[in-house]
């Protein structure tokens, strides 16, 4: 299945559906949105209706309660998002995104330790 990007009220559900790894009812799922509205049960139930029909999610019923277990793994849509980013935003180039990225955020020296580890591991992977 080729992964879509979703609006970002849907991947609101999705962390929260990825971050507990669990069946989750609606409910379950509101409480967890950290939104005070009345109208929020109304509005999740549609966007999971929504991520339902995609493919990110599937549900079943027990008792009168409906559960919804994510179908799309987290890694999977981070990666086809970072690589719509890369694509979209920064020409295809790592380069120009890392330097777009030192001018917008100060970056700290376990920034750069992090991206020196990164970089070291790539060039093992890679040979």
């Amino acid at each position: 299945m080729e992964i879509k990007r979703i609006p970002d009220s849907e991947l609101e559900i999705m962390q929260v559906l990825w971050m507990f790894n669990i069946p989750m009812t609606t409910t379950a799922i509101c409480e967890h949105l950290n939104k005070e509205t009345e109208s929020l049960l109304a509005t999740t139930a549609k966007l999971l209706s929504r991520l339902t029909d995609r493919g990110f999610v599937t549900s079943y019923k027990k008792g009168h309660l409906k559960y919804y277990t994510p179908l799309v793994e987290e890694e999977d849509y981070l990666a086809m998002e970072n690589r719509s980013f890369l694509e979209r935003v920064n020409h295809n180039s790592i380069r120009r995104f890392l330097a777009s990225l030192a001018q917008t955020k100060e970056l700290t020296k376990e920034d750069i330790d992090a991206l020196r580890t990164f970089i070291k591991e790539q060039e093992e992977h890679n040979g």
